[in-house]
């Protein structure tokens, strides 16, 4: 026997306007946190990669994903003069992705490229919000649409990358739209709802390398509609052939219906570029960046499935060779890849996305969606779409199984699908409105879910709930773009206004040239140099997460200081520094500059370890942290 129906949280007019005022908090925190962020690392990739693409043609730059989420943000670039690299420059030629990113931006300083981007974004922000809406009202019905909407419209993690342009959230989007349009698919064939799931899967394989994790909810879906619609096996391998050759054709429409991602001038010189790594040789060519994908840190041909599949695709150009040289750049860039897990370095952690998702997520959303799945174990909300509901059980299971075997544990965004899918989850809650308890508890945690957003706006990047300690606790856990992202720049030009505009000797992690925010920043130990070296003097020291924890620094790691042959060492090379008066000597060649350069990083690295564990002066948003040392700070922490 079905449960009774719940009363109704509000009227019909009354929910209208309701989701209209969450859709309008949402816009507003979206808009007002793009304003004060700084570009995100990856945004200084994908943005002008999609401008570079969208005004030339040129398809190498950062093939390690598609290219339409960046080609959708970059469209308002279409409209406006920009100026573009030049063609003749080396990073250009060679497809140094993040130089030609920094060079847009910064002849483009006048601009407002990355805001006409993010605001790019946040369309597809508020079109997944509405879509959240839209599903858990068509599986519970119309209060459960609402508090579905409260959910998602006050996540952290989907406020955070609601707005920065790059991949994650158009992803989201794109995998919720395809499974509520093959739901809808599976319920009536006919002409239009074909050519709608199969345009929107296509949207899929063009935004996301990792498009194929939804294949298991979609063949679920057709066994369902199989076994309890009817649907006959050649109708279902129909709507795959068709699905499949939509996609197929769209690739090759994205790319400009050309085999070779090469344009214009200088494409004869022109190669696909790999980042370098540890123990990768430098790419001199074009076959040699192929060699180099398909082969392992030893210089090993791979030879599983996927780089077959890669070297059979590009000898029968079945997709553009851009597309699929990004499939093994991607594979080659995600293993081994270096990351940060609850005080350790390495390669990857089973656990690391289950914990990140539980200290990323907010402790209201994370109990609004137990109440949803209990309400749903207890049969007091019934999916009234089994097929949906089918469809979302599958991928929320199957993208989970995927995100543990994952190495690539470089940030909670990679779980962002699966926020929506807890909201419309947690929408079924709003089954429990009719227990005298109920109402009052469901109110109480979205005003809980609000209250937390409220203290951490515009910093959600950097967001961690109370069980992580709070985001000045939170990296004890979890690092990267979970809080340092570099989007704090604008936040630590104001500081500095404020303060009496001191010299910052910085420690960056980003892809900008932070000096176009702080022209008095010299560069102590950053992501990418910049300008002149700090001088280890008295002063204004700031430094970012990811710096001062050594994640991609092995000297200011303590694994490093701890062995007894640095300390030696250091000792050794501290006594000459000293015996010269701490001065680098003049005209220093070959291996004598370079046991000071060894020294000097040594001494960059030292510091920013004594610093991790010292409590800053100030804190700049989530990621930068301000710390004033004297003189004797400094000899305390220098001297081995």
């Amino acid at each position: 026997m079905p449960p009774a129906e719940a009363p109704a949280l509000l009227g019909a007019r009354a929910e209208r306007a309701a989701a209209a005022g969450f859709l309008l908090l949402a816009a507003l925190l979206a808009v007002t946190a793009l304003l004060g962020d700084s570009p995100a690392f990856d945004e200084v990739v994908h943005l002008p990669a999609g401008i570079v693409h969208l005004k030339t043609g040129d398809l190498r730059f950062a093939p390690d994903h598609p290219p339409l989420a960046r080609l959708w943000a970059a469209l308002p670039s279409a409209f406006v003069a920009v100026a573009l690299p030049d063609p003749k420059s080396e990073a250009f030629r060679t497809g140094e992705f993040v130089a030609v990113g920094r060079e847009v931006l910064e002849r483009n300083s006048g601009l407002p490229l990355l805001t006409m981007g993010r605001l790019m974004i946040v369309v597809l922000f508020l079109l997944l919000l509405v879509l959240v809406r839209a599903a858990s009202r068509r599986l519970f019905g119309r209060d459960a649409g609402l508090l579905a909407l409260a959910v998602a419209s006050l996540s952290p993690s989907l406020l955070a990358h609601g707005h920065l342009v790059t991949t994650d959230l158009p992803a989201a989007l794109l995998f919720l739209a395809v499974l509520v349009a093959f739901a809808r698919l599976g319920e009536r064939l006919s002409p239009g709802r074909l050519a709608a799931a199969a345009l929107l899967l296509a949207a899929l394989v063009l935004t996301k390398y990792s498009w194929p994790i939804v294949l298991p909810a979609l063949l679920a879906m057709g066994v369902v509609a199989a076994a309890t619609r009817g649907a006959r096996v050649v109708s279902l391998a129909g709507v795959a052939v068709v699905c499949g050759l939509v996609a197929w054709g769209s690739v090759w429409a994205c790319y400009g219906l050309g085999f070779s991602p090469f344009r214009g001038r200088g494409a004869a010189e022109a190669r696909m570029h790999v980042p370098l790594q540890a123990g990768i040789p430098a790419v001199t060519s074009h076959e040699n960046a192929w060699e180099t994908v398909l082969s392992d840190s030893r210089g090993v041909a791979y030879t599983g499935p996927t780089a077959a599949l890669a070297r059979w695709a590009r000898r029968h150009r079945v997709l553009p060779e851009a597309w699929i040289y990004g499939v093994m750049l991607l594979k080659k860039m995600s293993y081994p890849r270096t990351a940060y897990f609850h005080g350790a370095i390495g390669p990857g952690w089973a656990a690391y996305f289950p914990v990140a998702f539980l200290v990323k997520s907010s402790l209201p959303e994370l109990l609004l969606g137990a109440l949803g799945l209990a309400a749903i174990a207890a049969r007091r909300a019934c999916p009234k779409d089994f097929l949906l509901a089918t469809g979302l059980a599958v991928f929320a299971v199957s993208y989970g199984v995927f995100a543990v075997l994952a190495t690539m544990n470089i940030g909670e965004r990679h779980l962002l699908p699966l926020h929506p899918v807890l909201a419309v989850a947690a929408g079924a809650g709003a089954a429990w409105a009719g227990a005298r308890w109920g109402r009052a508890l469901l109110l109480a945690l979205v005003l809980w879910m609000g209250a937390e957003i409220a203290l951490v706006h515009p910093n959600e990047l950097g967001y961690f709930n109370e069980t992580a300690g709070g985001f000045r606790s939170g990296s004890r856990w979890l690092a990267d773009s979970n809080i340092d992202w570099g989007q704090d720049l604008l936040r630590l030009a104001r500081w500095t206004k404020d303060n009496g505009d001191p010299e910052v000797k910085l420690a960056y992690f980003g892809a900008v040239d932070p000096r176009g925010y702080v022209p008095r920043a010299t560069n102590l130990t950053s992501a990418y140099p910049f300008g002149a070296p700090a001088t280890l003097t008295p002063g204004v020291y700031v430094a970012s997460v990811n710096q001062l924890i050594g994640l991609f620094i092995p000297i200011a790691r303590d694994e490093f200081w701890e062995k007894p042959g640095t300390r030696d060492w250091y000792a050794s090379r501290w006594e000459m520094a000293r015996a010269s008066g701490f001065a680098r000597p003049q005209g220093l060649l070959g291996r004598d500059a370079a046991v000071w350069d060894a020294f000097e990083a040594a001494e960059r690295g030292r510091l920013l370890r004594a610093l991790r564990g010292r409590a800053p002066d100030a804190w700049i948003g989530t990621s930068l942290r301000v710390y004033r040392l004297s003189q004797a700070d400094l000899d305390a922490i220098l001297r081995p």
